[in-house]
């Protein structure tokens, strides 16, 4: 342990692993020898190193973030200075480069890959790092699906899942045919098809968040067989605006925001801006909005609303319809939407008598994983609102 935090190591194999090879005047200090250093040596070395803390930290030796600390220095250190690219980024194209090799030492080969995922599991991921994992679809399509199991293995934050569908790495693992893809730290085996189905639920889960729905919004398809209706209604939720008002769907160009609030809720007119405001029942002057909510709050919030505003437009007929004979006595409605759930689960009933039966108290439930940085641990948000019915 002493050697591996020796001052400039971890960092030196990193750049190590992309030079190819180590002259005696690069490792002095390290290594005292007249002979270059071969990069199996190389690849050997890191490897054992990578397997050592990742090792060590699942039973407990170094605490999980130290390890992914001296992995970050190996993966993120530049491959040379004024040289932006990432130790990691040109790993992934040297591993290409070897894939396409005609004289690769299998065995090489398979330590450059351990390594790479090893990195990845420790936190080395960027924008940069999914495009060329990305462009190894076609090349290496197993081994990119590895990858991206790695990458969300621990964390599925609102950014990483941007990144992923940015890059492009997302929509290609979907493509990819996962077929018997090995489960990292063990023999077994994932069976064809499981990786694929998690990423979707967990994208479904993340959907509302700022920086994902924005990446959503910019894009025409997503497609996995069999899973299509949920990813249609992914894009379907950051595609259509459906009026706070009288709930009907518009166009884009007809969009109306309460001006100088938090523009929480779209309207297809100015008339629909009036009749909610003067019906007491805009989101923005109701207990939606926090006086410490920032843009991160404040777009989940408004895309939660608007999700659940679709979801009403399909049911609020029928929910009146149930309770017809309730409301002609004059009781009012309420609704429970739950976004958190596929298709989302909508359950309604009536007030006690007195309150006003021309509007409804709303509740929208949905994931938030606002503050959870690896975004599987999260908390439950409900909004509450009245509808003008």
């Amino acid at each position: 342990m002493d050697i591996i935090e020796q001052d400039g190591l971890l960092p030196f194999l990193g750049r190590a692993i992309c030079w190819g090879q180590c002259r005696q005047d690069i490792v002095e200090g390290f290594r005292r020898s007249n002979r270059t250093i071969s990069h199996a040596t190389i690849l050997c070395t890191a490897h054992s190193i990578c397997g050592f803390l990742l090792q060590e930290c699942q039973n407990f030796g170094i605490p999980v973030p130290k390890a992914c600390e001296m992995l970050k220095s190996i993966g993120t250190v530049s491959v040379a200075k004024d040289i932006e690219l990432s130790a990691i980024a040109r790993m992934i194209r040297l591993y290409r480069e070897m894939c396409h090799g005609q004289a690769v030492q299998k065995d090489c080969l398979g330590k450059l890959a351990g390594i790479i995922l090893s990195l990845l599991l420790g936190g080395c991921v960027d924008g940069t790092v999914m495009k060329e994992l990305a462009e190894l679809h076609e090349t290496c399509p197993k081994f990119v699906a590895k990858c991206t199991a790695q990458i969300f293995r621990f964390n599925f934050s609102d950014a990483r899942v941007a990144g992923a569908l940015h890059s492009g790495l997302l929509a290609t693992t979907l493509s990819i045919e996962c077929q018997g893809i090995p489960n990292n730290f063990s023999g077994d085996a994932v069976r064809a098809g499981a990786l694929a189905p998690g990423i979707i639920d967990r994208l479904y889960k993340i959907r509302l968040h700022r920086k994902t729905s924005k990446i959503l919004g910019s894009m025409t398809i997503l497609n996995y067989r069999g899973l299509e209706d949920k990813l249609e209604h992914m894009l379907r939720d950051t595609h259509e605006y459906v009026c706070a008002n009288c709930l009907r769907t518009f166009d884009k160009k007809a969009l109306k925001w309460c001006k100088g609030t938090h523009m929480l809720e779209p309207f297809c007119s100015m008339e629909c801006l009036r009749e909610s405001w003067d019906a007491g029942v805009c989101a923005d002057f109701g207990d939606i909005a926090e006086e410490d909510d920032d843009k991160r709050s404040i777009s989940l919030k408004r895309n939660i609303l608007q999700a659940g505003y679709k979801v009403l437009q399909e049911c609020i007929v029928r929910i009146k319809c149930d309770h017809s004979q309730g409301m002609a006595r004059g009781q009012g409605l309420t609704i429970a939407i739950n976004l958190i759930e596929f298709p989302p689960r909508v359950s309604s009933g009536l007030l006690p008598p007195g309150d006003p039966s021309d509007c409804a108290q709303v509740r929208f439930i949905a994931d938030d994983f606002r503050g959870f940085r690896d975004g599987v641990g999260g908390r439950v948000l409900v909004l509450r609102k009245r509808l003008a019915i």
